[in-house]
């Protein structure tokens, strides 16, 4: 298992246009996005994080968690009973990974990683939004 180096700050999405990036792959399977790139030279940081996380070491936590996923039968379908073990499971997983962070549960920083980083676990869990015009 992948844990993020403790003392590293990730990335945060603030503000209604966060998930804009995600609008060029409504209606793809999650498989799809799956490694979707990811550019954090436009992410926000904490103003005190000398140490940020860098974008290798994202795109290797990723992997690990994709790797994980796929133990679990990601992206096989799922059913009621399915999805809150899926929750339940993902959840306890993101904890482990980031219980030594410092910002490990601010919701401007999951909000990027779950457009930009994991999104496909998103869409898998949720499906789509019937509308993408609001805001």
């Amino acid at each position: 298992m992948t844990r993020v180096d403790a003392g590293l700050h990730l990335p945060r999405a603030t503000g209604s246009s966060t998930w804009r990036p995600l609008l060029p792959l409504v209606g793809q399977s999650p498989e799809f996005f799956i490694d979707n790139p990811i550019d954090i030279r436009r992410a926000e940081f904490h103003s005190g994080g000398e140490q940020r996380i860098s974008e290798s070491q994202l795109l290797a936590w990723r992997r690990d968690l994709n790797d994980w996923a796929y133990d679990r039968g990601f992206p096989a379908p799922l059913n009621t009973e399915r999805r809150s073990a899926w929750d339940v499971e993902l959840g306890v997983r993101l904890l482990e990974d980031t219980q030594e962070l410092p910002e490990a549960f601010h919701p401007d920083v999951w909000c990027w990683l779950a457009t930009h980083l994991l999104p496909h676990f998103i869409v898998y869990r949720w499906g789509w939004p019937s509308s993408t015009n609001g805001e």
